[in-house]
């Protein structure tokens, strides 16, 4: 679908755990999530879609790891 290899797959993946990791293990909210990503490069659209995934998923993160 995205004509990736299973090694640039792994990369894209791991990258978004460890995003959501740290905004999870520093208590950083979705809208300061979206901040940040903006502020790193990202453009609108993208983070407003990692923000609204990290916000449906944040509980669950911080349940998992306890953070």
């Amino acid at each position: 679908m995205f004509n990736l290899s299973a090694d640039n797959l792994r990369t894209v993946l791991d990258a978004i755990s460890y995003t959501y990791e740290q905004a999870a293990f520093t208590s950083t909210g979705p809208e300061a999530l979206y901040e940040i990503l903006l502020g790193g490069g990202f453009d609108e659209q993208h983070a407003k879609v990692t923000m609204s995934s990290f916000s449906k998923r944040n509980h669950e993160l911080t349940e998992t790891f306890g953070f």
